[in-house]
């Protein structure tokens, strides 16, 4: 079914109703209030996800220049209007992520021209926005030159001692978005960077630009690109060397413990390590040298099982039951991923409730390996079950006290 000539909706091939189509390519998206043009974009970008090779190739040329014809005709204007970029963000996602769409180089370099602009906005879930449109893109549409270009920008950015806090927020963001494969021997630069920013050490801008969350980022980049690959054993010891770090960050300011942001996620990105570790590391994933590494790095998990922040606590029991108490064959536990979903979309998960469906009710069996297990790693299993009979005996006698949820 094809549109009406100077129609503004998208039609689609294969029977979609005029109904399930948006306004996308016409007026709505460039007039009208925030609203409209917000709901326009959004559903022009859930459409193309879901349709795809169903929309003609004059829609999609359509689509597909919608997001400079926003920004053209200044669509982000208006009370609202960082909404509008976001979704605009979103629908640049989709484009790149469609595979059949004809994509030229030049829209691939108009498309990160948005990009940038937005990972260094000052609103953070524009700057997410970004960073996921980032992702796909460098995955499926840009070219291993121009995702070094990137690297490239986001480390000058580092790098300024004048730089605004927000960009550099996007810069340690985004460069956990490049993937690995096209840094080649910029993996070890983009390594540091990364880790010295984790660390908060020697900020070119001094005192002004200390920002735990500018850590927060750095750590869950570090881990993204350290989980996606083999690494040497110096860059090992870089990586374990740093996650010591950032696991006794204390920092405070009038918001409290901010620290205690880049301790959680450090626990997440030590916890997926150790899984690696746990499973048997492939060729692409990372290995520790010895089970005495994986000792130090547990080690760090269980101090945060006696904080006194709630969170912290509950998180660290979740993780060491989960890595501890879950049968070898589980598989990968995905956790980097949500907590990548947690820190850039607020989407909370239940570190207990992932312990429980891993975990088996027979005591778990520790295949050797390299770096597993680490020391006492039987006694631990012991407490830690121990720990939880006590809870579940505990549910049942007050079912209103069981819940876990965050």
């Amino acid at each position: 079914m094809e549109s009406a000539p100077g129609s503004s909706v998208i039609a689609v091939e294969g029977g979609i109703s005029p109904g399930c189509a948006v306004q996308a390519a016409g007026s709505v998206t460039t007039s009208g209030t925030v609203q409209a043009r917000h709901g326009a974009v959004a559903g022009a970008a859930a459409l193309t996800d879901v349709l795809q090779d169903r929309i003609s190739e004059t829609n999609q040329a359509a689509i597909r220049n919608l997001v400079p014809a926003l920004e053209k005709a200044r669509a982000y204007r208006g009370r609202g209007g960082e909404v509008v970029r976001q979704a605009a963000c979103r629908l640049l996602a989709c484009v790149a992520a469609a595979k059949t769409w004809q994509f030229k180089d030049a829209t691939a370099v108009r498309y990160l021209q948005t990009v940038d602009e937005c990972a260094r906005h000052t609103t953070e879930m524009i700057l997410f926005a970004a960073a996921d449109a980032l992702r796909v893109l460098a995955r499926f549409r840009l070219k291993p030159e121009m995702c070094l270009k990137c690297v490239d920008n986001y480390i000058a950015s580092l790098k300024k001692g004048d730089e605004m806090i927000s960009a550099r927020r996007g810069s340690a963001l985004c460069l956990g978005a490049i993937p690995v494969a096209v840094l080649g021997e910029r993996r070890r630069e983009v390594l540091e960077v990364l880790c010295k920013e984790a660390k908060g050490l020697e900020c070119p801008g001094g005192k002004d630009q200390d920002d735990p969350t500018t850590r927060v980022y750095a750590v869950l980049s570090l881990g993204r690109l350290v989980l996606a690959t083999s690494i040497t054993p110096e860059e090992t010891a870089l990586v374990v060397s740093t996650l010591e770090a950032t696991m006794r960050d204390y920092a405070t300011d009038r918001r409290g413990d901010v620290g205690s942001w880049v301790r959680e996620i450090s626990m997440e990105v030590v916890a997926a390590l150790l899984d690696v570790q746990k499973r048997g590391p492939s060729a692409s994933e990372p290995s520790l040298p010895d089970a005495a590494t994986s000792t130090r790095l547990l080690a760090l998990l269980m101090q945060q099982a006696v904080e006194k922040i709630d969170r912290l606590r509950e998180r660290s029991f979740g993780l060491l039951r989960r890595l501890m108490c879950g049968a070898v064959g589980d598989g990968p536990s995905n956790i980097l991923e949500l907590a990548y979903r947690r820190v850039c979309h607020s989407e909370s998960y239940d570190s207990m409730g992932i312990a429980n469906s891993f975990c088996q009710a027979a005591p778990a069996i520790h295949v050797e390996r390299a770096a597993w297990p680490p020391a006492q790693a039987a006694t631990l299993t012991a407490a830690l079950r121990r720990k939880d009979d006590a809870l579940n005996d505990e549910a049942k006698k007050d079912p209103a006290s069981s819940s876990t949820a965050e």
